[in-house]
């Protein structure tokens, strides 16, 4: 199922939405809460959205995106002059479990059961990502783009595209929760704080990398244009 929002609502009646969805948005101003009703992907384009999911914050802005299961309990704001875009996207468990069976055993039907419980209990931990460095935030960012040129357009999601994200989840995601698995010794709480102190600070050395990347390229731009005079200098210890 494919929706929009904008302020002036969904472009279905809430109550009707159920399963496998995306929802398209561009808002300036909106305060409601998040129905976590299956595996979700929060997605923002552009702006920012301010989310706080099991009392903790996460503000999302361009290109980055938070994953959540049904378990979660969530609120979003956004109060902006310009628009906010986003997307939304739920994935039902079935198809989640299907996708993670074939990411740990490809040639089985089997399941490894306390991966699959962990992405559909309680004790998932939220992650908060950047587009940056992940396969979900590339195919996140395909979708924006198409979705962005023509959102009112009546598209069309069937389960492989949903099975497809899915796989693409477990194979950003999966790692970093065998990793976590390994410090039995801490409460599920106690990783949960830690992947969120983790998160925020691959956030911020992304947001580095970004702006470290567009101030060479206004440098190397000035210099092709002459703006900024270079000049090659070979420095030597002095003797």
């Amino acid at each position: 199922m494919y929706l929009t929002l904008d302020d002036q609502g969904l472009s279905q009646n809430f109550a009707e939405r159920s399963g496998n969805f995306v929802i398209y948005s561009s808002l300036t101003q909106f305060d409601a809460v998040v129905p976590f009703r299956n595996f979700a992907i929060k997605y923002v384009s552009e702006g920012t959205e301010h989310y706080t999911v099991n009392g903790r914050d996460y503000p999302l802005k361009n290109n980055e995106y938070l994953l959540g299961n049904k378990t979660c309990v969530g609120q979003v704001a956004v109060d902006s002059k310009k628009y906010v875009k986003g997307i939304c996207i739920d994935i039902e468990q079935d198809i989640l479990s299907a996708a993670l069976a074939s990411f740990v055993a490809p040639d089985t039907a089997d399941l490894d059961m306390s991966i699959d419980r962990f992405f559909n209990a309680e004790n998932f931990m939220e992650y908060h990502g950047h587009t940056l460095n992940t396969a979900l935030g590339h195919q996140l960012s395909q979708l924006s783009t198409i979705l962005s040129g023509k959102p009112n357009e009546n598209y069309i999601f069937e389960n492989d595209f949903y099975f497809n994200l899915a796989q693409t989840v477990m194979q950003d995601y999966t790692p970093i929760v065998r990793q976590l698995h390994k410090l039995r010794t801490v409460k599920s709480s106690t990783k949960k704080d830690l992947l969120y102190r983790i998160n925020k600070g691959k956030l911020f050395i992304d947001h580095i990398s970004l702006l470290k990347k567009k101030l060479i390229k206004k440098k190397l731009e000035d210099i092709s244009k002459g703006k900024v005079k270079v000049d090659y200098r070979m420095m030597f210890p002095r003797v």
